[in-house]
This record gives C-alpha cells, structure tokens and sequence, in this order.
C-alpha cells in the first residue's frame, strides 16, 4: 500500500471510531436519563399504577388485592435497588472506558472527546427525548409492532 491508501484507510477507520464513540455515548446518555426519569418518580406512583393495572386488567377480588399489593410493594423496593446499582454500573464503565480511551488517545484527542461528551451531556439535558406513549406503545397490526403478545387484542370468543 502506498502512503495515500495508508492515509484513506487510517481516516475511514477514526471516522468508524469515532462514530462508535459517539454512538456509545449517546446510547448511555439516553439510558441514564431513562433510568432518572423512571427513577424520579415517587415508589407510591409506580405501585398505585401498577396496582390499579392489575386490579382491573385481573378483576383481583377484595381479598387478594392486599396479597397482591404487598407483592408489589416489595418488587417495587427490589427495582428501586436494581436501578440505583445500574445507575453506578453505568458511570463505573463510562469512567473506565474513558481510562482505557485515555491510554491511547493523544493529550488533544482525549481534550476533543471530553469536549464531545460535554456537548452530547448538555444537549440531551435541555431537549430529553420525549416520554414514550403512556401506557406503552400505539396498537399496532396483529402479529406487528405494539401487538405486545397479543395484549391489546381482544379476547377470542369461544366456540362450542
């Protein structure tokens, strides 16, 4: 290969790089501001929702709800858990990616990926996505996207 190849093929590889980067940082911003959305919201609500779900979509007689609501009560401390450990999962791997990023990226790269991750930060801060559709997503076609399983189908009839 002479040097002009060497140079297309060094800088079609830091483009790829450099996408991976900036793909990655944009996915785990958007994981911690989904976790901090979810996280935000007070235990009473997700249970009070949760409990309201299942009361109707189950038709809980009056006395199971009490069963099923210390159930959900204690699932409900255990997530709050899960997500606080994920929480410093998180920044635990986005901080040793950034070490090991370091120890091969030039004092000026390793500035320039900084400056990158502060732009992508203060971005996602002033515009989040937006919320997904409450109650999850709009029906879609049998079998398609939405279907969730056949949940938002109506019961079959039964035929004798």
């Amino acid at each position: 290969m002479n040097k002009t190849q060497l140079k297309v093929l060094a800088g079609v590889l830091a483009i790829f790089l450099l996408g991976g980067i900036i793909g990655g940082l944009g996915a785990g911003i958007y994981l911690r501001w989904r976790v901090e959305q979810f996280a935000m919201k007070a235990p009473k609500d997700h249970k009070e929702i949760f409990m309201e779900r299942l009361s109707r979509e189950l038709t809980l007689t009056e006395s199971q709800k009490p069963e099923v609501e210390k159930i959900v009560t204690n699932s409900t401390v255990e997530i709050r858990q899960l997500i606080e450990q994920s929480r410093i999962d998180f920044e635990e791997i986005i901080e040793r990616r950034n070490v090991e990023l370091k120890a091969i990226l030039t004092p000026e790269q390793y500035r320039k990926l900084e400056k990158m991750e502060k732009r992508i930060r203060d971005r996602w801060e002033k515009n989040p996505p937006p919320p997904p559709f409450p109650g999850g997503p709009p029906p879609g076609p049998e079998g398609g996207p939405g279907d969730r399983d056949g949940r938002d189908r109506p019961p079959e009839k039964e035929t004798l």
